[in-house]
C-alpha cells in the first residue's frame, strides 16, 4: 500500500477542492447572524478565505498562476452575484473587494517568497 507521500499530489489537490466546495456552500446557505468580536470581522474572513484558497492552489498548480488568480477572482464575483438570487443573502461590494484583495495578496506573497519556499508540488 502506498503512503501519503506517494499520493500527495492527489490529496493536496483534493483538499483544495474540498475547501472550494465549502466556500461555495457557506456562501449560499442561510447562516444565523452572529456577532463578531472584531469590527469588520466578516471582511477579514472574506480576505483570509480567498487568500488561503489562492495560496493553496498556487502551490498545488504552480504552472497555472494566471488561471488560479483569475479563477478565484471569478469565483468571488460569481458567488457575490449568486447571493442576490437566494432571497436571504445579498451582494456586498466590500465583500467582493475583500475577496479580490485576498487573491491579490496571496499572489504577491507567493511570488515574493517563491525563491525561499519549497513547493508542495514539483
Amino acid at each position: 500500500m502506498k503512503g501519503w507521500t506517494e499520493h500527495r499530489h492527489f490529496w493536496l489537490r483534493f483538499i483544495g477542492w474540498l475547501m472550494v466546495a465549502g466556500v461555495v456552500v457557506l456562501s449560499l446557505i442561510r447562516l444565523p447572524a452572529t456577532p463578531l468580536a472584531v469590527s469588520g470581522g466578516d471582511k477579514l474572513l472574506h480576505l483570509g478565505t480567498y487568500a488561503i484558497l489562492t495560496y493553496w492552489f498556487l502551490h498545488t498548480h504552480p504552472a497555472r498562476p494566471l488561471a488560479i488568480v483569475l479563477g478565484f477572482m471569478g469565483l468571488g464575483t460569481a458567488l457575490e452575484g449568486l447571493q442576490t438570487l437566494t432571497g436571504y443573502r445579498y451582494l456586498e461590494v466590500m465583500d467582493w473587494l475583500m475577496n479580490v484583495t485576498g487573491v491579490v495578496l496571496a499572489w504577491l506573497v507567493f511570488y515574493g517568497l517563491r525563491w525561499r519556499i519549497k513547493y508542495l508540488m514539483p
